[in-house]
């Protein structure tokens, strides 16, 4: 979408459509943060009822076929439970 290029290795490319992402979220959504409000040990903070990006797949092994990568406003990707994430506003 910003016309940058990148190289991809053919056989991550295929002419089928990805299949579903878990919770039946779609890569690009708009959803909120549904879970606890949580600081990492490196700083980074994700706060409950935040809007978020959903990116596909989780990529880290121990997480792969459980949770989703999702961006965060302040574009850290973290990989997220589907439920932890919702297409309404968190409640308080």
């Amino acid at each position: 979408p910003d016309g940058a290029l990148v190289n991809i290795l053919p056989g991550n490319l295929s002419r089928e459509p990805a299949p579903p992402l878990l919770g039946g979220f779609t890569p690009g959504e708009q959803v909120y943060f549904t879970g606890t409000t949580e600081t990492f040990d490196t700083g980074q903070r994700i706060v409950h009822g935040q809007a978020v990006e959903v990116c596909g797949p989780a990529t880290q092994e121990r997480y792969v076929g459980q949770r989703l990568r999702v961006r965060f406003p302040d574009g850290a990707l973290v990989n997220i439970l589907p439920g932890n994430l919702s297409r309404e506003p968190a409640p308080p």
